[in-house]
């Protein structure tokens, strides 16, 4: 199936918008068999994106290497909060061990721009998922430590790398991980991609809030090859949940493809106002072994084929 996708991305012109990711494991990112897949991939959606955390030096040099082979972006990775930070301690904690996260990320952002030398402006844009801590409109009184530790995250990753944009994992008013990082825009995932009609809504939405807020601009984050699944009735208290063999129909991320990246759809009264998404994060990792039955490739060459206009290619 490798040799397929290859095949198909070869052909494949780039996406009209960079697409950045979840990021590659490093057992995806350095498996020989995978290199020219990675190859066409960055070239498509123009950018690669690896773990801030963890990544050796080699593993870094070999994703620069091939952005600088096919003119992608280079980003990283991280999980806010979650390194040195006590896992049961409130946002309101300012002791050692939230010295010591701010301290690893200094040093981490620090050792990464250093293996990088003269390369650092490569790296164009910082992925963080937020969800360690998260607004609660039940405690009120948390909300400005939960700002505050964001816009530490946020401060120190915008003094080491500062023409890397910033892109928060659902960062929107109304939802519960909000950032108060004064970045491009807003974020929403569309992670239910059978319900075309639910995500151009929320899109729409977070829109709405952007304009009202004066942010340029909203970053969706596209789920390829698997979505949520719901529960009715909801299972501990929950409505829905991620799930990698909760599998969708290539159709949908052809038609999401198209929506999103070309203007002859760009109309918010009858699909959603994709001109103010400039950029999109795809999730799970690319070609996510995790998903079965390699739907995240199949999607994605068919997300490819809508935002391109061409006809969607099928895969057994």
């Amino acid at each position: 199936m490798i040799d397929q996708f290859v095949e198909a991305l070869r052909s494949m012109p780039p996406l009209p918008k960079r697409h950045y990711s979840w990021p590659l494991q490093r057992s995806v990112l350095m498996d020989p068999a995978n290199a020219q897949l990675l190859r066409e991939y960055a070239r498509v959606t123009g950018a690669l994106t690896i773990w801030g955390e963890g990544t050796p030096k080699e593993a870094l040099l070999y994703a620069l290497a091939i952005c600088k082979e096919t003119g992608a972006a280079l980003a990283f990775a991280f999980n806010a909060w979650i390194r040195k930070f006590p896992e049961d301690a409130p946002a309101t904690y300012r002791g050692p061990q939230w010295l010591e996260e701010i301290k690893y990320l200094q040093d981490r952002l620090s050792e990464l721009k250093s293996w990088l030398g003269g390369d650092a402006a490569y790296v164009k844009a910082i992925i963080i998922n937020c969800e360690r801590f998260f607004v609660d409109p039940k405690t009120p009184s948390l909300n400005p430590a939960i700002y505050a530790l964001h816009q530490t995250f946020a401060d120190l990753c915008e003094h080491h790398f500062p023409d890397a944009r910033r892109e928060w994992y659902n960062m929107i008013p109304g939802n519960i991980f909000v950032s108060a990082d004064h970045g491009e825009g807003y974020s929403v995932p569309l992670y239910d991609c059978s319900r075309l009609d639910y995500e151009r809504k929320l899109f729409q939405a977070a829109a709405q809030s952007a304009a009202g807020d004066g942010k340029r601009t909203v970053t969706p984050w596209v789920a390829m090859g698997a979505e949520y699944r719901w529960f009715d009735p909801p299972v501990n208290g929950k409505v829905k949940k991620w799930d990698n063999a909760n599998l969708y129909d290539s159709k949908f991320a052809f038609q999401l493809g198209a929506m999103i990246n070309r203007p002859e759809f760009f109309h918010p009264e009858i699909f959603a106002p994709y001109k103010v998404a400039e950029v999109a994060v795809l999730y799970p990792q690319p070609f996510a072994p995790e998903v079965p039955d390699h739907n995240w490739g199949k999607c994605f060459l068919a997300y490819c084929c809508g935002a391109n206009g061409r006809e969607m290619l099928v895969f057994e």
